[in-house]
């Protein structure tokens, strides 16, 4: 396996590859081998609840964990059928199998194609760009604010213009951490805030209307 960091495309790439219809199939053997674990709820209520009052908790150290168990290969073949399945099914063209336990990866394997196309390059699981999507909502964004959370360093109340002090129009000033966090900042859903710099970003975010009250509607 290729422990090399993969390398980032410049932004025109990013732009590009938006018109490729490719999928990233991220594979936990926990889930392929113990299924479900009762942590999914149905949502109870249309209204966005509540953000969570009272002081964050410091973490703690957590006990050092054992080597984790191996990771057998009927269930990491069983993984590689279902992307090779849904390849000839037509769900996406290629895609990315990227198998771990623990803090060690076991398997990564391209399968198919980046594009539709009969001469499109293959899907390589070292230099292949892939937009994650909002994938990158529950393992990136969610998971670093809870961190500022526990530390200390954010509340899900802070208002975004503590942030941002440019974030400036009706509603705006009631938008906080926790809206966004739930969909329910009142920006319109579809809103396209991609650029080719973080200052970029920021400036479509400002001039992006927030067209009803936070906290009123999931979009």
């Amino acid at each position: 396996m290729n422990s090399q960091p993969h390398n980032f495309a410049p932004a025109s790439l990013f732009r590009r590859r938006e018109r490729m219809v490719v999928c990233t199939v991220l594979v936990t053997v926990s889930t392929l081998l113990a299924g479900t674990t009762g942590l999914l709820r149905p949502i109870q209520d249309d209204a966005p609840a509540a953000p969570p009052t009272g002081s964050p908790q410091p973490r703690r150290a957590a006990a050092a964990p054992g080597p984790p168990p191996p990771v057998s290969y009927a269930a990491i073949d069983s993984a590689r059928r279902i992307v090779e399945r849904e390849i000839v099914r037509g769900a996406f063209p290629g895609a990315t199998l990227a198998i771990g336990r623990g803090d060690t990866m076991v398997h990564l394997s391209g399968t198919g194609h980046i594009e539709w196309h009969a001469n499109a390059l293959p899907a390589d699981p070292d230099s292949t760009v892939y937009d994650l999507a909002s994938l990158s909502k529950v393992m990136a964004t969610a998971t670093a604010v809870m961190l500022l959370v526990e530390d200390g360093r954010m509340k899900l109340t802070d208002p975004v213009q503590r942030y941002l002090p440019n974030f400036q129009g009706r509603w705006k000033e009631d938008v906080n951490i926790w809206h966004l966090l739930t969909h329910s900042s009142g920006l319109p859903k579809g809103t396209v805030l991609r650029g080719d710099s973080p200052r970029e970003v920021q400036r479509r975010l400002q001039r992006t209307l927030v067209y009803l009250p936070p906290g009123t509607r999931y979009e």
